[in-house]
């Protein structure tokens, strides 16, 4: 499903016409709540580079970054995976003149004119030029359009259009003010597609068929049949 067939449907749907703005606020509003209720592959993004010159224990992460799952280094030929401490503890155990094999990382932000940079500071600072690898979330492009003939796709509109959907009838409903019976079915067709979406997400793009996964139901073992008593029937 792209943007124009959403749009169709959301107003074919409600009965209604509402603005490309309006529009983009529906679905951007549950774009998000999908994002961050569920981790799925198409989050999950790699950063990688050089750190090195009088700035050597600071990256600067692409924009926007959600959060960090891994940072490790190439260390001399060897990859290091660094453990997460907060921001003063590394200013603490490693003044800025300290430098040596790198093995904490902070998060952190620096902020410009226009927006917030997510950024990753190294404790102690490495000698000489480093590489470094992050695994980090992001959200993904969009699938709102600048008009409502737009024909642009997501992954998510590709994959699991009835979220989008069903999530956008309910900010619509919202927005209309409309009865209590119909907003309280599209959260209930939302709930339903959210599940959907969460045991495929959660599940099937996380676990692979060799690994029971943790969200699975455990299987009691088998119990020992105890034999009758002596003289029953």
């Amino acid at each position: 499903m792209n943007w124009a067939e959403l749009v169709s449907a959301i107003e074919d749907t409600t009965e209604n016409t509402f603005t490309n703005q309006q529009l983009g606020w529906f679905v951007s509003q549950t774009e998000q709540l999908v994002y961050t209720t569920t981790d799925f592959p198409t989050l999950r993004l790699t950063a990688s580079g050089d750190i090195t010159g009088s700035n050597n224990n600071v990256i600067s992460l692409p924009n926007p970054t959600l959060s960090v799952y891994t940072v490790y280094l190439d260390v001399d030929g060897t990859y290091t995976a660094l453990l997460l401490k907060d921001k003063s503890f590394l200013r603490e155990a490693y003044p800025a003149a300290n430098t040596g094999t790198p093995i904490y990382y902070a998060q952190t932000t620096s902020k410009n004119n226009t927006q917030d940079n997510f950024q990753l500071e190294i404790a102690p600072a490495p000698t000489g030029t480093t590489q470094y690898f992050v695994e980090y979330a992001a959200y993904p492009p969009s699938i709102v359009g600048a008009s409502k003939t737009d024909t642009l796709t997501s992954w998510l509109g590709d994959n699991f259009s009835n979220v989008l959907l069903n999530g956008a009838l309910v900010e619509a409903a919202r927005f209309m003010k409309a009865e209590p019976d119909i907003v309280a079915n599209y959260q209930q067709m939302l709930a339903l597609s959210m599940q959907l979406f969460k045991n495929t997400a959660d599940v099937k793009l996380i676990n692979d068929t060799y690994r029971q996964s943790s969200t699975a139901a455990p299987v009691a073992p088998p119990q020992a049949m105890t034999p009758p008593p002596q003289g029953a029937a």
